[in-house]
């Protein structure tokens, strides 16, 4: 069964400001996956560490081209991480706020999200 955020009474902004690891990382990629999510405008995520979810979060959330604010304050992203979110953000012309204050991102994260700003994203 789909989880609706909707009829959760969750309109336009998930706000899990918590230490979540990877297993609800998954979950909520799973849950951005499903229908009920078309609405989403923010998604604040900061303090979490969704260790090896991290690529299936970012994959979930590109489909969503309603998202205008993302913000990953401290969530212990890694360079390859980074990298992720900025490919699969890449295409998302309604994006206009990313906060990655507080993450080890270096080169790779850095040109994947110089590619995805010279390409229209956020």
């Amino acid at each position: 069964k789909e989880l609706d955020l909707r009829a959760k009474g969750v309109d336009t902004t998930v706000d899990l400001k918590n230490k979540f690891g990877a297993k609800a990382g998954a979950a909520l990629a799973r849950v951005l996956r499903g229908r009920g999510t078309s609405g989403l405008r923010k998604m604040l995520l900061d303090d979490n560490d969704f260790g090896a979810s991290w690529k299936e979060l970012a994959e979930a959330l590109a489909a969503h081209h309603s998202l205008e604010e993302l913000s990953l304050h401290h969530c212990q992203l890694s360079d390859e991480a980074g990298a992720a979110f900025a490919e699969g953000l890449g295409g998302n012309s309604t994006l206009d706020t990313v906060n990655l204050d507080g993450n080890c991102l270096g080169d790779v994260a850095g040109g994947a999200l110089a590619h995805a700003l010279r390409c229209g994203a956020a």
